[in-house]
């Protein structure tokens, strides 16, 4: 054997035991864990806001809009409970890729109730749906006419959640108001009561989340059930009221005092402050509705030649800016100027 042949059998031999020493190396090293979480999985961050509108002490018909952004890929699969008249949009049109069916929630393991599952594909970080619907409330108040309001969420992913529940404009907290989860915050635009909760870690769980608050209309309030308090609210109110006059006439007086002749293009006697930021389209669905009587939100998709789904959307904003007031009738809903 030359020596050219002893070089190239001493080359091989190193290689070989090199491989073997990398595959014995690879083979002791532990397996990394397959990731738990499936694919596509995100964070969710959902605004729900929820309007009651109470026109009697037994029934309620619940306005909710959902505003959701996904912080993610893939699907989502999420449902609602005792929903009607529904409409998805996603960045403002509606949205082609999903299915709304009916199907059977799992709550718990010896109960299970009927609800709507939609399943939107092909979702991407930079969508941001809004979900519409409806659904009606039967209460049976208590002996001191305590309404006891529960909305419902169900988590499909890690949720970063926003729950509004808008009261009935009649509506008040009497003293022992309950209210559930804890943490929820009060505020009041003049005309009503919003209770607000913010959740910022929110699981996914098949297990619906309940929002509570228990409150009592001054409309169907008794005198002998709320008897001294009644009285002093009562009270209040004149005072407050009484107040409101002193300081209207003061202004009014002065007002002619500092001003001959004023302007009358800058009076805004009658006129909402929301006039000013509605856009074309909702100025046209507002001019479309009377004051003295009700049409039918058909009549207005007829007059307007809008969509079903872009007439609910405005439909919506008007009611939470008060410029319109609807009416359940039947499986159709009602609508005039305010």
């Amino acid at each position: 054997m030359n020596g050219s042949s002893k070089l190239y059998s001493v080359v091989t031999l190193a290689l070989v035991t090199l491989l073997l020493f990398s595959v014995v190396y690879a083979s002791s090293q532990p397996v990394p864990a397959a990731s738990s979480d499936p694919p596509g999985q995100g964070i969710a961050y959902v605004n729900v806001t929820d309007t009651i509108v109470q026109s009697s002490q037994n029934s309620a018909h619940i306005y909710v809009t959902e505003n959701l952004k996904y912080n993610g890929s893939g699907n989502i699969n999420f449902s609602l409970i005792n929903a009607n008249d529904i409409t998805l949009l996603e960045n403002g049109k509606a949205y082609p890729f999903a299915r709304i069916f009916s199907a059977t929630c799992n709550i718990f393991v010896e109960e299970s109730i009927n609800c709507t599952t939609i399943l939107i594909h092909n979702v991407n970080s930079s969508s941001e749906f809004t979900l519409s619907y409806g659904y009606y409330v039967n209460y049976i108040p208590n002996s001191k006419n305590i309404f006891n309001y529960t909305f419902t969420f169900m988590p499909f992913s890690p949720t970063q959640l926003k729950v509004d529940t808008i009261l009935p404009p009649s509506a008040f907290l009497p003293n022992d108001t309950y209210y559930a989860p804890p943490g929820a915050v009060f505020a009041s635009n003049g005309e009503e009561i919003s209770v607000v909760w913010s959740l910022f870690q929110v699981t996914s769980t098949p297990i619906p989340l309940p929002f509570s608050v228990t409150y009592k209309l001054t409309s169907f309030s008794s005198n002998a059930a709320q008897g001294v308090p009644n009285m002093l609210y009562y009270i209040t109110l004149a005072i407050i009221a009484g107040a409101a006059v002193i300081i209207f006439l003061v202004y009014f007086y002065m007002r002619r005092r500092l001003y001959k002749h004023p302007d009358k293009k800058h009076s805004m006697k009658g006129r909402s402050p929301f006039l000013e930021v509605l856009n074309e389209n909702e100025k046209k669905v507002l001019r479309a509705l009377r004051r003295d009587s009700f049409v039918t939100q058909k009549e207005l998709i007829a007059i307007t030649g809008f969509s079903k789904a872009k007439m609910s959307k405005i439909l919506s904003k008007l009611l939470r800016y008060r410029l319109v007031k609807i009416k359940p009738d039947g499986r159709l809903n009602k609508v005039k100027r305010v």
